[in-house]
């Protein structure tokens, strides 16, 4: 497992503010700390510590310096989300269609897309009682984010 940069862990946050699997105040106490790390943090950092929109925080994590590793900040959110979900604070249900959308405003590895399109069409043939039931396709849901948990920051 690669080591997070400031980068990679601003892009987590981004898209964790996106699918709605973490809230504004976690990506604030993340930049305090960055600006309480630093000598001289990024205007974006200092400005994300006092953001109120979250539309707004998602545009300054943009702009957070540096070149992400690719697809670790994915990974960071399937691990976050797993462990949320684990907890019992996010249904895997509400988990699988957050992250599911995220595929359509996000460069998704295809691997990746295609699991998460195929429990989201399990998920509508359990609730059309075509086949399986809701419980089924969540405890296999849970079951594939429980693999990426390892991945999940420390928030």
């Amino acid at each position: 497992m690669s080591e997070a940069t400031r980068k990679d862990l601003a892009e987590f946050f981004r898209l964790a503010l996106r699918t709605g699997v973490c809230g504004l105040s976690d990506a604030v106490s993340w930049a305090d700390r960055v600006i309480g790390a630093e000598h001289a943090p990024a205007d974006c950092y200092l400005d994300l510590s006092f953001c109120t929109s979250t539309i707004k925080a998602v545009a300054l994590l943009e702009e957070a310096p540096g070149q992400p590793t690719p697809d670790l900040a994915l990974y960071l959110l399937l691990g976050h989300s797993a462990r949320l979900v684990r907890k019992g604070l996010l249904a895997p249900a509400t988990a699988l269609r957050r992250l599911q959308v995220l595929t359509t405003w996000e460069a998704v590895p295809e691997s990746l897309a295609l699991d998460l399109m195929r429990f989201d069409d399990g998920l509508d043939l359990a609730r059309m009682g075509v086949h399986g039931t809701e419980a089924e396709v969540a405890r296999e849901f849970a079951a594939f984010l429980g693999e990426f948990e390892e991945w999940a920051p420390e928030v």
